[in-house]
């Protein structure tokens, strides 16, 4: 009995323990179950309110968020016959706002619409705030809920995924791939594309990268070109008197001497500001406006010297300025004051000018006279006494002695029954004297005609003279 107490005591405690332990699984089953029914009624509330939306968002005529769903419930005929109202949707661009009136093009179908917009219309913002027709403006993409039975709009929204980029510079406008790049971004345009200035149709050819400008789009093109800043052109005069000059606009530099057309720049007042060898740092304001061109002059710069063009004939002569040989052509650098200008080539009469340089910019001309030097020269034919023609002038008969200018001649000789000679002849400066001898050829001797037999001259028959008779008649003798 005593071995069997212990088994019985075991299987008591087992018996407790699985009493205790199947209340614990049944209140974990029943907390599966609840939460199992929480979850499913959590999605069934989610798929309500889901519905819902979609619902309410076609009631507004707006299918997803700047979407253009058409919103089309029955055909036109249909509604007008029932009374109903035929609600649609676009997406457009707005191209002029009059008074409760909206022009708009309608991005999809590429066509321009009216709408009407009553005070009962619903214009939200991106953000589904209210905002007054006033606020409205040109350029701006909208989605639109209208009536198609009368074009009447309902709803008006800005389209939530329509980018801006405001107050843009650098913008490269593509005429042959029809695009606009913007930094690193490439955007499309069309013909339909709005380009505004001031409220007014803008070219878009006359966009330059100087201009500011606002770019609205929706995707990849841009819809609406807003100009805020055009440009005008800044002309440079008299930039080659400054020795190396550098010329800088705002963050932008210029070399002087590689400068060659007018300056784009951005309506507005704009610091220049120039540095050169020879002048004292020079900065003006100079006012830009739209399409003009306005004028900066070099010369108004306060030189450290000054400058002196010279146009000289010949120009590849030597120009001496205080007796200090130049390079270039100029302009040249001079000091105020008096100064000695000499112009030498060979052959040219020198000239030498002084002059008081009191102006920034001096200009002198000098026009040298060439010296004709003559050398002795004698010109021998064969055959002699040809006629002799120096330059197709003529000089004489040969054996011809005569003086001849430096430089290159061209002597024909001609004689009757010979075939003219021509050669030139080169008169260096300095030679004493010039020989030259022309050969002519016999011409080839006339080649007479060949004679023609004489034709036979005809033989006509003597006419026999008349006899005369006493009774006044004339007989023609018998010629038999």
């Amino acid at each position: 009995m005593r071995d069997s107490q212990p088994a019985r005591r075991r299987a008591a405690s087992s018996q407790s323990r699985r009493k205790q332990e199947k209340p614990a699984q049944a209140s974990k089953l029943a907390m599966f179950y609840i939460g199992m029914l929480v979850l499913a009624v959590g999605v069934c509330l989610a798929v309500f309110f889901v519905v819902l939306q979609a619902v309410a968002n076609n009631r507004i005529g707006i299918d997803t968020p700047g979407g253009t769903g058409t919103g089309q419930h029955g055909n036109v005929d249909n509604n007008v016959a029932t009374g109903r109202p035929d609600i649609r949707n676009i997406t457009g661009l707005i191209v002029n706002i009059g008074t409760e009136q909206l022009s708009v093009l309608d991005i999809d179908n590429m066509d321009n619409r009216e709408f009407a917009v009553p005070a009962a219309a619903t214009i939200n913002n991106r953000t589904g705030q209210d905002m007054t027709f006033s606020q409205l403006r040109v350029g701006q993409l909208v989605d639109i809920r209208y009536n198609a039975l009368n074009d009447e709009a309902t709803v008006i929204r800005e389209n939530v995924r329509a980018w801006e980029r405001r107050d843009r510079t650098n913008a490269y406008v593509n005429l042959e791939e029809r695009t606009i790049v913007l930094g690193h971004d490439v955007f499309g345009f069309n013909d339909q594309t709005l380009v505004l200035r001031e409220g007014e149709l803008f070219n878009i050819n006359r966009i330059t990268q100087q201009d500011t400008v606002t770019l609205s789009g929706l995707g990849g093109n841009v819809w609406m070109v807003q100009v805020d800043l055009s440009h005008g052109f800044l002309q440079i005069d008299n930039a080659d008197v400054v020795i190396n000059g550098i010329m800088h606009i705002g963050n932008s530099e210029f070399d002087l001497d590689e400068l060659d057309e007018d300056i784009p720049l951005a309506e507005g007042t704009h610091m220049v500001v120039v540095d050169g060898d020879n002048i004292e740092t020079f900065r003006q304001n100079v006012t830009i406006e739209q399409g003009r061109t306005a004028r900066l002059d070099l010369s108004d710069a306060e030189f450290r010297g000054a400058f002196l063009q010279l146009t000289v004939y010949p120009e590849d002569a030597q120009v001496f300025i205080n007796d200090e040989l130049q390079e270039g052509t100029g302009p040249f650098q001079v000091e105020l004051g008096e100064n000695v200008i000499r112009v030498t080539r060979a052959g040219f009469e020198p000239q030498e000018q002084t002059i008081d340089i009191e102006q920034p910019l001096n200009e002198l001309q000098f026009e040298l006279t060439e010296i004709l030097e003559f050398v002795p020269a004698v010109i021998f034919t064969h055959p002699t006494n040809a006629r002799l023609y120096i330059n197709d002038q003529f000089m004489g008969y040969s054996i011809l002695t005569t003086e001849i200018p430096v430089g290159t001649h061209t002597v024909t000789a001609r004689i009757a029954g010979y075939t003219d000679a021509s050669e030139t002849i080169t008169i260096e400066p300095g030679q004493e004297e010039a020989f030259m001898s022309l050969t002519l050829a016999a011409a080839l001797p006339h080649q007479p005609l060949p004679t023609m037999p004489p034709l036979p001259t005809p033989t006509i028959p003597p006419i026999p003279s008349p006899s005369p008779n006493p009774g006044g008649f004339f007989i023609l003798d018998d010629p038999l």
